[in-house]
C-alpha cells in the first residue's frame, strides 16, 4: 500500500483541543481517520517548529489521501500537506521513464528524452512571447504582458519557492498566474 507523509500544525480549537487533552486522543483520532478510509497509521510524531505534528500512513490511493487532506484542512482544527513517498525500488523505476511525445498530426506517442521535452517547451514558449507580447498600449503606456500564456504553481511548494516562481513568471509578463492551493 502507497505511504504519505502529513506534515501540518494545529490550530484553533484543534490547539485548544490538545493542550486540554493532550496527544494520545489525537493519535487514536488519526489511526480512526486512517482506518476509515482503508489504511493504516504507521507512526505519528509532535513536533515544535514549522509543523506541530509529522504523520507517515498507508492509505490505498491518492483519492484516499486527498480526502484525509481535505478532512483535516476543511476541519478548522489543523491543516497541513500531504506528501506521496517513495521506496527506493520505486524511484529506481522512476528514473528509467522518460515523457513521450505525440507530434501535431500524429496518433502515435513517441518516447522523447528530458533534454529535448524542455527544449520544444522552451522553444514553444518563446515562439508564443515572441508573437503575442505587449510592450506597450495603443496609448504608448509601458505594461509588458504576455496574455497567451498562464501558470498554476503546486500547492506543497514553500513560500520562497512560490516567490521564486511568481517573480519569474512575472518577468517573463505572464499575468495569469495562480496558485493550486487557493483553487
Amino acid at each position: 500500500m502507497p505511504k504519505y507523509l502529513f506534515q501540518g500544525s494545529y490550530i484553533g480549537e484543534g490547539l485548544k483541543g490538545l493542550a486540554s487533552e493532550g496527544g494520545t486522543p489525537r493519535v487514536e483520532a488519526a489511526r480512526q481517520l486512517f482506518g476509515s478510509l482503508g489504511g493504516t497509521l504507521e507512526c505519528f510524531y509532535f513536533a515544535f517548529g514549522t509543523d506541530d505534528l509529522i504523520v507517515i500512513c498507508d492509505l490505498p490511493d491518492n483519492e484516499s489521501a486527498a480526502a484525509f487532506s481535505l478532512a483535516i484542512n476543511n476541519s478548522g482544527k489543523a491543516r497541513g500537506r500531504v506528501t506521496a513517498l517513495l521506496t527506493p525500488e520505486e524511484m529506481d523505476r522512476a528514473t528509467t521513464k522518460s515523457p513521450e511525445y505525440r507530434a501535431p498530426g500524429s496518433d502515435k506517442w513517441e518516447p522523447i528524452s528530458w533534454d529535448d521535452a524542455l527544449g520544444r517547451i522552451a522553444k514553444l514558449m518563446k515562439e508564443d512571447r515572441d508573437a503575442n507580447f505587449v510592450a506597450k498600449t495603443p496609448t504608448g503606456l509601458t505594461v509588458n504582458r504576455w496574455l497567451t500564456t498562464a501558470m498554476l504553481a503546486a500547492s506543497a511548494s514553500s513560500n520562497e519557492v512560490g516567490y521564486l516562481t511568481h517573480k519569474v513568471m512575472r518577468s517573463f509578463g505572464v499575468l495569469a498566474f495562480d496558485n493550486q492551493a487557493r483553487v
